[in-house]
Protein backbone atom coordinates (compact mmCIF):
# COMPACT_ATOMS: atom_id res chain seq x y z
CA UNK A 1 0.00 0.00 0.00
CA UNK A 2 2.85 2.38 0.80
CA UNK A 3 4.46 1.63 -2.56
CA UNK A 4 1.21 2.41 -4.39
CA UNK A 5 0.86 5.73 -2.52
CA UNK A 6 4.47 6.59 -3.32
CA UNK A 7 3.89 5.76 -7.00
CA UNK A 8 0.77 7.93 -7.09
CA UNK A 9 2.71 10.82 -5.57
CA UNK A 10 5.51 10.32 -8.10
CA UNK A 11 3.04 10.23 -10.99
CA UNK A 12 1.41 13.44 -9.74
CA UNK A 13 4.80 15.14 -9.54
CA UNK A 14 5.75 13.96 -13.03
CA UNK A 15 2.45 15.22 -14.45
CA UNK A 16 2.96 18.58 -12.78
CA UNK A 17 6.49 18.81 -14.17
CA UNK A 18 5.24 17.89 -17.66
CA UNK A 19 2.62 20.66 -17.50
CA UNK A 20 5.26 23.18 -16.43
CA UNK A 21 7.50 22.08 -19.31
CA UNK A 22 4.60 22.25 -21.80
CA UNK A 23 3.72 25.75 -20.59
CA UNK A 24 7.34 26.84 -21.03
CA UNK A 25 7.43 25.43 -24.58
CA UNK A 26 4.20 27.31 -25.41
CA UNK A 27 5.71 30.55 -24.09
CA UNK A 28 8.98 30.09 -25.98
CA UNK A 29 7.22 29.11 -29.22
CA UNK A 30 5.09 32.23 -29.09
CA UNK A 31 1.77 30.41 -28.63
CA UNK A 32 1.12 32.50 -25.54
CA UNK A 33 1.12 36.28 -25.40
CA UNK A 34 1.55 37.00 -21.66
CA UNK A 35 -0.46 40.24 -21.91
CA UNK A 36 -3.27 38.42 -23.70
CA UNK A 37 -3.04 35.01 -22.01
CA UNK A 38 -6.00 32.81 -21.26
CA UNK A 39 -6.37 32.33 -17.55
CA UNK A 40 -6.96 29.17 -15.61
CA UNK A 41 -10.64 28.99 -14.64
CA UNK A 42 -9.77 28.98 -10.92
CA UNK A 43 -7.87 32.26 -11.35
CA UNK A 44 -10.68 33.79 -13.42
CA UNK A 45 -13.27 32.81 -10.83
CA UNK A 46 -11.31 34.22 -7.91
CA UNK A 47 -10.65 37.48 -9.78
CA UNK A 48 -14.30 37.74 -10.83
CA UNK A 49 -15.37 37.14 -7.24
CA UNK A 50 -13.18 40.07 -6.26
CA UNK A 51 -15.14 42.23 -8.71
CA UNK A 52 -12.36 42.59 -11.26
CA UNK A 53 -12.93 42.96 -14.99
CA UNK A 54 -10.67 43.09 -18.05
CA UNK A 55 -7.03 43.87 -17.34
CA UNK A 56 -7.79 44.27 -13.62
CA UNK A 57 -9.00 40.66 -13.65
CA UNK A 58 -5.71 39.60 -15.25
CA UNK A 59 -3.73 41.46 -12.60
CA UNK A 60 -5.73 39.95 -9.72
CA UNK A 61 -5.80 36.47 -11.19
CA UNK A 62 -2.07 36.01 -11.75
CA UNK A 63 -0.08 38.09 -9.29
CA UNK A 64 2.90 35.72 -9.52
CA UNK A 65 2.25 34.45 -13.02
CA UNK A 66 0.25 31.48 -14.21
CA UNK A 67 1.29 28.29 -12.45
CA UNK A 68 0.98 25.39 -14.86
CA UNK A 69 1.87 22.87 -12.18
CA UNK A 70 -1.62 22.57 -10.68
CA UNK A 71 -3.41 19.55 -12.11
CA UNK A 72 -6.87 21.16 -11.70
CA UNK A 73 -6.08 24.07 -14.03
CA UNK A 74 -8.61 24.64 -16.75
CA UNK A 75 -8.19 27.32 -19.42
CA UNK A 76 -11.32 28.82 -20.90
CA UNK A 77 -12.49 31.34 -23.45
CA UNK A 78 -15.80 32.38 -24.99
CA UNK A 79 -17.04 33.11 -28.51
CA UNK A 80 -20.34 34.93 -28.98
CA UNK A 81 -22.24 33.32 -31.85
CA UNK A 82 -25.69 34.88 -31.45
CA UNK A 83 -25.42 37.45 -34.26
CA UNK A 84 -24.15 35.07 -36.94
CA UNK A 85 -26.42 33.32 -39.47
CA UNK A 86 -28.33 30.25 -38.31
CA UNK A 87 -26.28 27.96 -40.58
CA UNK A 88 -23.00 29.21 -39.01
CA UNK A 89 -24.37 28.69 -35.49
CA UNK A 90 -25.56 25.22 -36.42
CA UNK A 91 -22.19 24.23 -37.93
CA UNK A 92 -20.28 24.96 -34.72
CA UNK A 93 -22.85 23.47 -32.34
CA UNK A 94 -23.76 20.21 -34.08
CA UNK A 95 -22.91 17.18 -31.99
CA UNK A 96 -20.50 15.59 -34.48
CA UNK A 97 -18.37 18.75 -34.81
CA UNK A 98 -18.36 19.44 -31.08
CA UNK A 99 -17.15 15.89 -30.36
CA UNK A 100 -14.55 16.03 -33.17
CA UNK A 101 -13.07 19.33 -31.97
CA UNK A 102 -13.26 18.17 -28.36
CA UNK A 103 -11.21 15.08 -29.21
CA UNK A 104 -8.81 16.88 -31.54
CA UNK A 105 -7.97 19.76 -29.19
CA UNK A 106 -8.72 18.09 -25.84
CA UNK A 107 -11.37 20.68 -24.94
CA UNK A 108 -15.00 20.83 -23.88
CA UNK A 109 -17.30 23.06 -25.94
CA UNK A 110 -20.51 24.14 -24.25
CA UNK A 111 -23.20 26.31 -25.85
CA UNK A 112 -24.55 28.82 -23.34
CA UNK A 113 -26.88 31.78 -23.23
CA UNK A 114 -30.03 32.34 -25.25
CA UNK A 115 -30.68 33.30 -28.83
CA UNK A 116 -31.83 36.90 -29.30
CA UNK A 117 -33.13 37.95 -32.73
CA UNK A 118 -31.60 41.02 -34.43
CA UNK A 119 -32.63 44.21 -32.69
CA UNK A 120 -33.55 42.54 -29.40
CA UNK A 121 -31.17 43.07 -26.51
CA UNK A 122 -30.83 40.77 -23.48
CA UNK A 123 -32.12 42.02 -20.15
CA UNK A 124 -29.97 42.18 -17.02
CA UNK A 125 -28.68 38.75 -16.09
CA UNK A 126 -29.25 37.33 -19.58
CA UNK A 127 -26.57 36.66 -22.17
CA UNK A 128 -26.63 36.24 -25.91
CA UNK A 129 -25.83 32.80 -27.32
CA UNK A 130 -22.13 31.93 -26.97
CA UNK A 131 -19.75 28.98 -26.81
CA UNK A 132 -17.64 28.28 -23.74
CA UNK A 133 -14.41 26.45 -24.61
CA UNK A 134 -12.49 24.84 -21.74
CA UNK A 135 -9.42 22.64 -21.66
CA UNK A 136 -6.31 21.74 -19.68
CA UNK A 137 -3.87 23.31 -22.20
CA UNK A 138 -4.01 26.92 -23.36
CA UNK A 139 -2.77 25.99 -26.84
CA UNK A 140 -5.65 23.54 -27.41
CA UNK A 141 -8.22 26.11 -26.30
CA UNK A 142 -6.74 28.77 -28.60
CA UNK A 143 -6.51 26.42 -31.59
CA UNK A 144 -10.11 25.28 -31.12
CA UNK A 145 -11.29 28.90 -30.86
CA UNK A 146 -9.41 29.69 -34.06
CA UNK A 147 -11.06 26.79 -35.92
CA UNK A 148 -14.52 27.80 -34.69
CA UNK A 149 -13.94 31.40 -35.81
CA UNK A 150 -12.81 30.19 -39.23
CA UNK A 151 -15.88 27.95 -39.62
CA UNK A 152 -18.21 30.79 -38.60
CA UNK A 153 -16.48 33.21 -40.98
CA UNK A 154 -16.73 30.81 -43.94
CA UNK A 155 -20.41 30.04 -43.27
CA UNK A 156 -21.21 33.75 -42.88
CA UNK A 157 -19.46 34.59 -46.15
CA UNK A 158 -21.46 31.88 -47.95
CA UNK A 159 -24.69 33.26 -46.48
CA UNK A 160 -23.78 36.80 -47.57
CA UNK A 161 -22.94 35.64 -51.11
CA UNK A 162 -26.19 33.71 -51.41
CA UNK A 163 -28.10 36.85 -50.36
CA UNK A 164 -29.87 35.06 -47.50
CA UNK A 165 -28.23 37.16 -44.81
CA UNK A 166 -27.60 40.91 -44.49
CA UNK A 167 -25.33 42.72 -42.11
Amino acid sequence: VVAEGANAALVAKLLAAAKVAARQVELEAGFVNPANALLPRSAMMSAAAAGATGSNQLALAIPGGVSAGAPEEVYSTEIEINDFPQKARWLVTQKREVFRMGDEYNVAITPKGSYFPPGKQPRDGERKLYLLIEGPMERGVKMCKSEIKKTIQEATEKALISGRYNL
